[in-house]
């Protein structure tokens, strides 16, 4: 079952290939996509769990041990997606707190004061310029 762009919005769960995204915000031209992953030991700082299994049942998705990861991608236009459910909106309102804070990380992460120590830290050679060596 292939949809057109009229029939995608908001909140949907939509699968591309194998994987499964949240459509989380629509442009002109543009989706923004969440990826849903399989929840596994390795956790990313953005991910979402779903606090109940019958939130991620009612969306019509082929697994329920899952992990929203809100991390933005971008894509353009709605080619070749199909639509498998609707989030609800609670789970909707965690996603949009999530996506706001992973966005202010990485706006100080991206910032003058963490780029200047990690550029320091790479030109490093490991010792201090006019260090007394000891014998």
């Amino acid at each position: 079952m292939f949809t057109n762009s009229a029939q995608i919005v908001c909140g949907d769960v939509v699968a591309f290939g194998a994987s499964v995204y949240i459509v989380h915000e629509i442009n002109t031209a543009e989706l923004t996509l969440l990826r849903v992953e399989s929840q596994s030991d390795a956790r990313h700082r953005a991910d979402i769990v779903p606090e109940h299994w019958s939130d991620m049942a009612l969306c019509g998705l082929p697994m329920q041990d899952v992990v929203i990861r809100c991390v933005p991608i971008k894509r353009f236009g709605t080619a070749n997606l199909t639509r498998l459910g609707v989030l609800p909106d609670a789970v909707r309102a965690r996603i949009a707190i999530a996506c706001k804070r992973e966005q202010q990380v990485r706006r100080f992460e991206d910032g003058p004061s963490v780029q200047s120590n990690l550029m320091a830290c790479t030109s490093s050679r490991g010792r201090r310029v006019g260090a007394v060596r000891y014998a």
